[in-house]
């Protein structure tokens, strides 16, 4: 067993599965939307699917009930929920150097290739949940998108009202201290991201364990994830659209 894979393990079997979904915490998932209720971090692929087959079934439940005396109507609905479920499942995919289209995606930071880093993704309605694992032993971070075209800094406004006072900020110019563009939380245990990321026309938010965070360095060694060739410096007419 090599260095890595058993970085990864220590790291991974480390943190309690259940202090990893602790409902109490300070940055906890539901807080910010119900779907992520006793969301199941540090579990693997196979867990994670069980729990959003729960989720789907939640989201449909209201659709099911108005439609339990029309069989016609409630099938469709059920064979509705197993196709969304199978695409689910078909989301998952390894990185393994080959050419996908998360390479150019809004979460092309979120991962590197030959890693044995892994993803899934949910759709939901107009944004996504992607969900990631590394060494395939379990989830250590999930990333949802946000289409609201809001102002950043009211963005984050409704997050410090959630969450408290971010830990840090990055601003575009730090000295003027005027368009925010990434806030941080940091329990220990959770660490919270928020970024504003106009190149893709959306704002994302992540929940990671900062265990692994800490590490995912190390445990990539010289791989980098894919945006790590794109130049990290805004265009200006970018900047413009964020200070509208």
């Amino acid at each position: 067993m090599n260095t890595v894979l058993i970085l990864t393990a220590t790291i991974l079997l480390s943190v309690n599965p259940k202090a990893a979904v602790d409902q109490s915490s300070s940055l906890n998932p539901e807080k910010y939307s119900a779907r992520f209720k006793a969301l199941p971090l540090a579990a693997g692929p196979k867990s994670l699917t069980t729990y959003l087959g729960k989720i789907t079934a939640t989201q449909y439940k209201t659709r099911m009930d108005q439609t339990v005396n029309d069989p016609h109507a409630y099938d469709r609905i059920q064979a509705e929920i197993a196709l969304r479920m199978q695409a689910i499942r078909d989301s998952l995919i390894h990185f393994k150097g080959q050419n996908t289209g998360y390479n150019v995606s809004v979460v092309n930071d979120e991962f590197a290739h030959n890693s044995g880093e892994s993803m899934m993704v949910m759709p939901i309605l107009k944004a996504h949940d992607y969900f990631f694992f590394v060494k395939g032993r379990g989830l250590w971070k999930v990333v949802t998108t946000s289409v609201s075209r809001q102002r950043f800094a009211v963005f984050l406004l409704g997050l410090t009202q959630i969450y408290g006072a971010a830990t840090t900020v990055e601003y575009a110019d730090p000295d003027t201290r005027e368009t925010p563009i990434r806030a941080t939380w940091d329990n220990g245990k959770l660490r919270l991201e928020a970024r504003t990321r106009p190149d893709y026309g959306a704002i994302t938010v992540s929940w990671a364990l900062a265990q692994v965070s800490d590490q995912i360095s190390k445990l990539r060694g010289s791989n980098k994830p894919p945006a790590a060739g794109i130049s990290d410096e805004l265009d200006p007419a970018i900047l413009d659209i964020m200070r509208d």
